[in-house]
């Protein structure tokens, strides 16, 4: 696991170096860079596999034409290793990196097929003077880029490519609005103008200042199986384990990240059928506000023989974790500080983690997800008419109403267009109400971009190239959406400030490829309108073959456990900021990003605080939003 970062078209060395020591903290154990008059390409290595010097990087291939700089793993590396010798290829390393660049040599774009893993990489052909780079299919690991000087760059992090000096501080005024109206911002857009996020599951070739980008993957062109319920449920477990002993591979310790719910339960049960010897790791907060799940994490933990490390922190702990935090973002979201704190616990004892992360968005865990869907199956002509009068035209005339807020609830209820409208509608009106987020916004955010204009955009993103049916298409608009622009993004972030590499073993993509095919039944058993917060895992109909097909390795009392998403107190947390400090670091700060927020906006929300006697969540939103667009401008500033 590593930062990557490069410059093309122009051999700046030194401001590779700079880039590179940006990327410190992704890769501790060692960096390097290797330049021509047209190129300087670098990375800050965090060895995991091949810990020996002849995993360095840049590296050369055996031919001497190619240079790659790599950041992830490559599960399946040695299988593909195999076959390479075969072909006659010989290796001097026991490094994926080693095996990635043989591949491209001999097989070019698609060796992307044969890997399983999550990747970002750069591979430099100094004879034809082109660059390939690819990302893994679900966007687990970062690679951004821009070309706004000139030279094409390339970064693990927004922040590397802002201290080179190639890249303005410019902010974009549509990620603004999508992100106070989303809490994320959709993938390509980033933060920054002009800086991009290459798509998962795609690569690009640059040649002569000229970029072309392909997709080489997507699960919404799966056709679908027919399959008795006793061997679905047998493909997934065996799918299950698989992928499972495919991402334990490490010559450096690892663990899991243990809540109290099925889809981590689902990674340690299958850590445990492979015999591995467990280290788990749970978060909870002394906090009332917020369920605490370290119990329940415990439980599983114990029966399945793991050794357990909780994490019990009270809201003082995690305020002194806020600076160091919002430093390690590139991008405002609303995600990531859990894993924030529990990767700075479990750094000290592990290097390599598994998460429960993708089971909702495989099989359908969400309760948006079902009330879409269930809205689709009972649709008729007056769900049509209120999504044809509630569009988003309609809105972006009507977002300086504050009814514009229960019109859009209405739309969500009663209206149906279709799964991606109505879920981007969803996104878009989630995060505290529409009308409330664009009061904050600045009179030049206000002119500068629309609600339609932003519909527009997301719709074109989430447009898939196949037909799914709806429950494929819920996964899809999830996975795609929330899962890669926000919580993959975030985890990664969050965990490698502390060099801590995270692994996603539910988005397996031949796990995936599998269960996406299954019957729609044996994910929702029946679909029913509600938010379920009084289900039991027994009573639920969702992610029904996932727990079916797990429950004979889990406890008894798990099936009497209520569905519960992980929070953080964040109001809390927001609470008990000290009275000086909180208008500090809000109104200090917030009077340099006047030009995206209205100040006479913040003060208002900050009085009706002041008399209710509690700061609300959309504090929260504020202060990651002023904090992480100060870390950024440091570094555009500084090269830091």
């Amino acid at each position: 696991m590593c930062g990557i970062a490069g410059i093309v078209g122009k051999g700046d060395r030194s401001a590779a170096e700079v880039m590179v020591r940006c990327l410190h903290h992704r890769g501790p154990d060692d960096s390097g860079i290797f330049s021509t008059d047209d190129l300087a390409i670098g990375m800050a290595r965090l060895a995991i596999l091949d810990l020996s010097p002849l995993g360095h990087q840049p590296m050369q291939s055996h031919c001497k034409r190619y240079w790659i700089v790599y950041n992830g793993e490559c599960y399946n590396y040695q299988s593909i290793r195999n076959k390479l010798e075969v072909e006659g290829d010989r290796f001097i390393s026991n490094s994926d990196t080693e095996v990635v660049l043989q591949a491209y040599v001999r097989w070019g774009a698609a060796c992307l097929q044969m890997m399983n893993g999550m990747y970002a990489f750069a591979i430099w052909d100094t004879q034809k003077k082109t660059l390939f780079a690819a990302r893994d299919r679900f966007g687990i690991k970062p690679f951004y880029y821009t070309t706004s000087k000139g030279p094409f760059l390339f970064s693990s992090e927004i922040k590397s490519l802002l201290a080179s000096g190639y890249v303005d501080f410019d902010v974009d005024t549509a990620s603004v609005f999508q992100y106070f109206t989303t809490g994320y911002i959709q993938q390509p857009a980033t933060i920054i103008s002009d800086v991009y996020a290459l798509q998962p599951a795609h690569y690009l070739m640059w040649q002569n200042n000229t970029i072309a980008t392909h997709r080489y993957w997507d699960f919404s062109t799966i056709t679908p199986v027919a399959m008795e319920y006793e061997e679905a449920k047998a493909g997934v477990l065996e799918h299950l384990k698989t992928a499972v002993k495919r991402q334990m591979i490490s010559d450096r310790p690892l663990g899991l990240f243990l809540s109290g719910g099925l889809d981590s339960a689902s990674v340690l049960a299958s850590m445990a059928m492979n015999n591995a010897s467990i280290k788990s790791f749970s978060l909870a907060f002394e906090d009332q506000s917020v369920k605490n799940e370290g119990d329940d994490a415990r439980e599983l933990a114990n029966h399945f023989g793991a050794e357990h490390h909780p994490v019990t922190l009270d809201v003082r702990e995690a305020l002194g974790n806020l600076d160091h935090y919002f430093n390690t973002l590139d991008q405002p979201s609303l995600d990531g500080f859990n894993t924030f704190l529990v990767s700075k616990v479990a750094a000290r004892e592990i290097t390599v983690a598994l998460s429960g992360l993708g089971g909702d968005e495989l099989f359908l865990g969400y309760t948006w997800q079902r009330n879409l869907l269930h809205r689709q199956q009972n649709a008729g002509i007056g769900n049509k008419l209120v999504s044809g009068v509630l569009n988003p035209t309609l809105f972006n005339t009507l977002l300086t109403v504050p009814g514009v807020d229960t019109l859009m609830r209405i739309r969500s209820k009663y209206g149906y267009k279709d799964l991606r409208s109505d879920y981007i509608n969803l996104a878009l009106s989630a995060q505290g109400g529409l009308h409330t987020n664009y009061k904050l916004l600045s009179d030049e955010v206000k002119r500068s971009i629309s609600f339609s204009d932003v519909y527009k955009s997301i719709n074109h993103v989430l447009t898939s190239p196949g037909k799914p049916g709806a429950f494929v298409e819920a996964s899809y608009l999830t996975s795609k959406s929330f899962m890669s622009s926000q919580l993959l993004r975030d985890m990664d972030a969050a965990s490698m400030a502390h060099s801590i590499e995270v692994r996603f073993p539910l988005i397996d993509h031949e796990l995936f490829e599998f269960a996406v095919a299954l019957p729609d039944k044996f994910k929702v058993q029946t679909l029913k309108r509600g938010r379920e917060k009084e289900d039991t895992y027994l009573s639920s109909t969702s992610k029904r073959i996932l727990l079916d097909t797990l429950l004979p390795y889990l406890p008894e009392s798990f099936l009497s456990r209520k569905k519960n998403g992980f929070k953080v107190p964040l109001r809390s947390i927001i609470n008990q900021i000290p009275e000086g400090e909180f208008k500090s670091r809000i109104f200090d700060s917030q009077r340099q990003w006047s030009q995206w927020i209205d100040e006479k906006q913040v003060q208002k929300l900050y009085t009706e605080s002041v008399q209710s006697g509690s700061r609300p969540l959309s504090w929260w939103k504020i202060l990651t939003f002023v904090s992480v667009l100060a870390s950024l401008k440091r570094a555009a500033d500084t090269g830091k």
